[in-house]
């Protein structure tokens, strides 16, 4: 599962924060994280989009809740867009085969004026 978590300036920080708790709350409580077990990756994104955890680097719920808590506010700008193709190309061509493959993302729903559409275009 890939998480993909909105750190713009338009989340105000007490709603990043309730982003943190509840990515938290899901790998702590839901999943079984570890070697052959599931795996979790992490996008936080604001302007631009950074690849916080790649799917197999942290084999324990504990170390990727370390990783959560050390989230830093990135404020600016909202490229959804770019988290998307950042989950796209970096996160799930590394997924297991056979495997479902799913993405949350955790945002105010806002993109940026003149950042791409987050549909392809026909």
């Amino acid at each position: 599962m890939a998480f993909i978590l909105d750190s713009s300036g338009s989340v105000k920080v007490e709603d990043f924060n309730e982003g943190k708790e509840i990515v938290k709350k899901l790998v702590m409580d839901d999943l079984d994280i570890g070697r052959n077990k599931d795996r979790v990756a992490l996008i936080l994104f604001g302007a631009k989009s950074k690849l916080q955890a790649r799917f197999g680097k942290y084999e324990t719920p504990f170390k990727f809740r370390d990783v959560l808590d050390k989230l830093p506010k990135m404020n600016d700008r909202t490229r959804i867009d770019l988290a998307l193709k950042v989950a796209k190309d970096e996160i799930f061509p590394n997924a297991r085969y056979g495997v479902y493959k799913m993405a949350i993302i955790l945002t105010d729903g806002v993109q940026s004026t003149g950042a791409q559409g987050l549909r392809p275009s026909s």
